[in-house]
C-alpha cells in the first residue's frame, strides 16, 4: 500500500495551476495542469513539488529565459540565416584545423577576431541579396571589425590575393607548396 494521495488540485506551481488528477503511471501520480499561456499539460506530482517543472515548456521558448537562445538566427524549424551561416563558416575556416579550407585561412595566419555573433551582425547587418557573400576588404587581413563587407562574386574576384607564377617561387617554396597540397616531391 502506497502513501495516501495528497490533493494538490487548485494549487499553483510557477506558471502551472493544478486542475485535477489525471492518472497513476507506475508509482507517479500525474496531474492535469493549466499553464498561464493557456496550454494543458500532465505533470508528475513530484516534478511540481520539487520545482523541476513549472510551465508547459513555454518558459524556455521565450528568448529572455533561455540562455541557449541568444540571437534567434539558428532555428531548428527555419534553418540558419545566411548571416549566421556566413559567421560560422568564416570562424571555422580560421579556427578549425579539420576544415579543408583551414590552410588558406587560419593556416596562413588569418584570425577570426569577432567575439560574438552579435558583434559580427552589428558590423555587417543583413546581406543585401542572396548573391552577396562575406568578403575581407584586405584579403590578407583578419576577419575583424572594419575589414569585412558583403560583396558580390564580381567584387570578390577583383579582391583576390595575387598568386606567384611558378617562375617566382624558389625551389624550396615549390617543395613546401607541393608538400602542403599533399603532392609527392
Amino acid at each position: 500500500m502506497g502513501r495516501p494521495l495528497i490533493d494538490i488540485a487548485g494549487k499553483k506551481y510557477g506558471r502551472l495551476t493544478v486542475t485535477d488528477t489525471k492518472k497513476l503511471v507506475g508509482k507517479h501520480t500525474m496531474w492535469n495542469c493549466l499553464c498561464d499561456c493557456g496550454n494543458n499539460v500532465a505533470v508528475a506530482g513530484e516534478n511540481l513539488r520539487s520545482g523541476k517543472q513549472s510551465s508547459c515548456g513555454c518558459f524556455q521558448k521565450e528568448p529572455e529565459n533561455n540562455p541557449a537562445f541568444v540571437h534567434g538566427e539558428c532555428r531548428k524549424t527555419v534553418g540558419k540565416t545566411k548571416e549566421y551561416a556566413a559567421y560560422q563558416s568564416a570562424k571555422g575556416r580560421c579556427t578549425n584545423t579539420n576544415i579543408e579550407a583551414y590552410s588558406e585561412y587560419g593556416g596562413r595566419g588569418i584570425k577570426f577576431l569577432f567575439v560574438s555573433y552579435a558583434q559580427w551582425f552589428s558590423e555587417l547587418g543583413r546581406a543585401p541579396s542572396a548573391s552577396h557573400s562575406v568578403d575581407r576588404i584586405d584579403n590578407n587581413g583578419n576577419y575583424e571589425p572594419g575589414n569585412v563587407r558583403w560583396a558580390t562574386k564580381g567584387e570578390q574576384i577583383k579582391n583576390r590575393r595575387e598568386f606567384k607564377t611558378l617562375s617566382k617561387f624558389s625551389t624550396e617554396e615549390l617543395k613546401t607548396e607541393l608538400l602542403r597540397r599533399g603532392e609527392n616531391v
